[in-house]
């Protein structure tokens, strides 16, 4: 058994130990592997925006621009010219 396959059956004994108490039932392997794969995705998409987000920060400045990481424009301030 190769160590990639390991750790998803570990990944996925523990999402089914840790639903079965939270939801009261049992589920069935297929439904574990399926929550565990969108949390994943989940925290794998967060990862990404973080990084994104540190990387414009960076290239900006940080000088009066949006914090929008698609619209990225001069934002007027409050007493300015």
């Amino acid at each position: 058994m190769n160590p990639s396959r390991v750790a998803n059956d570990n990944l996925t004994e523990g999402t089914l130990r840790l639903w079965k108490r939270r939801l009261g039932r049992d589920l069935s392997r297929e439904e574990a592997r399926l929550i565990a794969e969108n949390v994943t995705g989940f925290f794998t998409l967060l990862a990404k925006w973080s990084r994104a987000e540190r990387a414009t920060a960076a290239n900006d400045n940080n000088e009066g621009l949006s914090a929008n990481l698609i619209v990225n424009e001069k934002q007027p301030t409050i007493g300015g010219d």
